[in-house]
């Protein structure tokens, strides 16, 4: 009776304790939507629920053990240290709160990693879907509304065209990589992805175009979508021939070369600023910082938030030590990430989602030389959550590595 009722409880335990964790799963589910839902609304309130999710993903045991159990996770959590500290000694109050916000951005996408399911990393792609298309619905109506200003730049509720063109350039990405899944109903991504072309084209922001080009190539190329690929460089030189015949089509074109001349001039006071203080820089968003230090003393500085290249605003912000560290944390993460599709295509299965974050980092690469809006807090919270699917198949893998284990168990018991 003793050993009934032993095994009883245990089962108990058991029951309660999977209900205990699916249920957090669930609610740690349910927030990340809600983050990824936030991205398009004001940063202000998207920083608020992500400090928030954050916050709350440090406070309960089902969520924290997912943080730190990734490789590289505690040098990030070195990284947010050595930032938070550096802004404090330059002053740099905007650094020191972005750093909190990144931390926060860290810890809800090394959870979502942790929890990544194949249906629960769908339905987040689909969350930027649809917050991209109300946010593009919002921006036809914000160019109707300033229709007599012909050089106007829609942003709807960014705080430039070019966080929110960033935003939605991904978001057609994501539309991108649901085609080549061939999920169901798939005519519904490609219409969402026209649509939100829309909000590129009235963003203004040119270089946008290029790299959407780059990350569907290489999307399509890497999965072998050679049907899909056909299609889209047919629709890529037809736009290139509409281009030439009516340059009318983008407003912009003409503005090539004085934009260029400005990031000339942000990269020189990077460049300038860089040696100031090589080792550790100035911490978070420092060109903003020290504009605002200098732009009375130097008047032929050119405004802008942030740097328009990553490694100089890497080098600026953070210095030698920290960009190493970045670096390092990335070496980690895709040296995973190719191990994870190596395995995988060996065992004959799909790998869409290796090679869907591969092409959004090339992307990602190719834009960064001229501009940074992917380390905005909307917009590099977006590209966290998408690179959180290496969790999809890190438990894919786990998954096939527990049956070869029972299988072997089952034959040695046999034997």
């Amino acid at each position: 009776m003793t050993m009934i009722g032993g095994t009883f409880a245990d089962s108990r335990r058991q029951i309660s304790e999977t209900l205990r964790k699916n249920t957090i799963g669930y609610a740690a589910h349910v927030m990340i939507y809600a983050v990824a839902f936030s991205v398009f609304l004001p940063y202000y309130i998207a920083s608020a629920v992500i400090a928030l999710i954050g916050i709350t993903f440090c406070v309960f045991p089902g969520t924290r053990d997912k943080i730190f159990c990734h490789k590289g996770s505690f040098l990030m959590l070195v990284f947010t240290l050595t930032s938070a500290v550096v802004s404090l000694c330059y002053g740099n109050r905007v650094g020191l709160a972005r750093t909190g916000i990144f931390a926060a951005m860290m810890v809800v996408s090394l959870v979502a990693r942790g929890l990544a399911t194949k249906r629960f990393y769908e339905r987040m792609l689909n969350c930027f879907i649809i917050g991209g298309s109300l946010s593009t619905v919002g921006c036809i109506i914000e160019r109707i509304v300033h229709a007599d200003d012909t050089g106007y730049r829609c942003k709807a509720f960014f705080t430039n065209p070019n966080f929110f063109g960033t935003a939605i350039m991904l978001v057609i990405l994501v539309c991108a990589y649901k085609a080549v899944t061939h999920t169901v109903h798939v005519y519904l991504y490609y219409i969402a992805a026209v649509f939100n072309a829309v909000s590129i084209y009235l963003c203004g922001s040119m270089g946008l175009w290029f790299v959407l080009f780059i990350g569907i190539l290489i999307l399509l190329i890497l999965n072998h979508e050679y049907k899909l690929l056909a299609i889209f460089m047919a629709i890529v030189a037809c736009v290139c021939v509409a281009i030439v015949m009516i340059p009318e089509l983008v407003p912009r074109l003409n503005e090539l070369l004085a934009t260029t001349n400005n990031r000339v001039k942000i990269w020189s006071f990077a460049v300038e600023q860089i040696k100031e203080a090589p080792i550790f820089g100035r911490g978070f968003f420092s060109y903003r910082f020290l504009y605002r230090e200098m732009v009375t003393a130097r008047p032929e500085l050119y405004k802008a938030a942030l740097c328009h290249n990553l490694l100089f605003e890497s080098m600026l912000s953070f210095g030698i030590v920290g960009t190493a560290m970045i670096g390092a944390y990335l070496i980690t993460f895709f040296k995973a990430i190719l191990q994870n599709h190596d395995e995988l295509k060996r065992r004959g299965h799909r790998y869409v989602v290796t090679t869907f974050i591969a092409a959004l980092s090339v992307a990602i690469a190719c834009y960064g030389m001229i501009d940074t809006t992917v380390v905005w807090v909307q917009t590099g919270m977006i590209i966290l959550l998408i690179f959180s699917g290496i969790g999809v198949d890190e438990r894919e893998l786990r998954h096939l590595h527990n049956i070869e284990r029972a299988k072997n168990l089952q034959e040695q018991q046999q034997a």
